[in-house]
């Protein structure tokens, strides 16, 4: 009897300690719902968790177990032939297929939730047998791992047919490594989005085929980042979204000291169309050691010279659930008002002095 927690990274682990049973006896009232042991059987977990990198993850059972018969349990789906396992190539390339970030990208366009059903994997369309099996044939012997599965995939989609000008593989994996970024930054959950790895992305001029050491510093607006979105990621926002990527992006990058806020013109009008944002040269002489050997040691003394953004929000609400804290803070907002009082010359009557 086989459950979720018998799969794992590295294939199958049975039997396994824990409450529900590894096994189930053979009669007439469970034979109905019991399997032919033989085969190779491609199964997915029905839930996963949010902080999985993919919604689908897809395992193979070969038929290994000393049994006549194998029972899937309900939570995961299982694809097989007329309850028969399928062939060692094609089983293969079926999981590469499906732990693929091509088909995780397209199957969160439709599933919003971690419950993967059986009907939400129908309506992907799938590889023909011939292509499934040259996926198994080159993936050998196990399930290779997500850079060479996206490799696989990638090249067969550009042996289909003209290679499309933006490679979702390439986009992700950017957009994966900038908000990773974001995230050893110490930027606050409202911004470890997508967003705000593309913003970032953006003010370094880095495509999807860029590299870490090749990175620029422009000058750019609010619509000039939604265009680079859009033009290189794929990536498109409505125009009334113009409003977010300023407050709920560039306002906290501003505030954490990763970008300029009109570096060229600091005393440039809020309302100005001129208004334009830049990465600043202390965030841009530590990504240049992304993915290096000294990224480790840059981003510590980086961090060391900073107190964080996530950090210093932390502090505000601290203080604000602090009464003391929350005392010493008014006294010194009256003692403010009292000086410019008497800096301006108010009499007690109102009138000026």
């Amino acid at each position: 009897m086989l459950y979720p927690a018998h799969f794992d990274a590295d294939g199958l682990t049975w039997p396994k300690d824990g409450k529900k049973p590894n096994a189930i006896n053979i009669t007439p009232d469970s034979e109905k719902w019991l399997w032919s042991n033989n085969g190779h059987y491609v199964v997915t977990k029905r839930f996963t968790a949010k902080e999985e990198r993919r919604r689908i993850v897809a395992a193979i059972y070969d038929s290994s177990l000393p049994a006549r018969k194998v029972g899937f349990e309900n939570h995961l789906n299982v694809f097989h032939r007329q309850k028969q396992g399928l062939s060692k190539e094609i089983a293969l390339g079926l999981a590469v297929y499906l732990n693929c970030t091509l088909v995780d990208k397209y199957f969160r366009q439709f599933n919003g939730h971690t419950q993967v059903n059986s009907a939400d994997l129908r309506t992907i369309h799938y590889p023909s047998l011939e292509t499934l099996a040259k996926f198994g044939s080159l993936a050998k012997d196990k399930i290779p791992l997500q850079k060479d599965i996206d490799y696989l995939i990638n090249q067969e989609v550009s042996r289909m047919g003209k290679k499309s000008m933006i490679d979702p593989i390439q986009a992700q994996q950017k957009i994966d490594e900038a908000l990773n970024l974001l995230i050893n930054f110490g930027l606050p959950r409202g911004q470890q989005n997508e967003r705000s790895a593309l913003t970032l992305l953006a003010i370094l001029n880095l495509k999807p085929d860029g590299s870490w050491q090749e990175l620029e510093q422009p000058l750019m607006g609010i619509t000039p980042i939604m265009e680079f979105c859009r033009a290189f990621y794929g990536k498109e926002y409505a125009p009334n979204t113009r409003e977010t990527f300023r407050r709920q992006t560039m306002h906290q990058f501003v505030e954490a000291g990763i970008a300029l806020y009109n570096p060229d013109e600091p005393d440039r009008p809020v309302n100005s169309p001129k208004a334009c944002y830049q990465i600043s040269p202390e965030t841009f002489a530590v990504i240049l050691a992304y993915g290096t050997d000294q990224w480790d040691q840059t981003l510590s003394s980086y961090l060391e010279e900073r107190e964080t953004l996530a950090q210093f929000y932390a502090m505000q609400r601290r203080c604000c659930m602090n009464p003391i804290a929350g005392m010493v803070l008014a006294c010194c907002f009256f003692v403010s008002c009292f000086f410019l009082l008497g800096m301006t010359g108010v009499c007690p009557d109102g009138s000026f002095d």
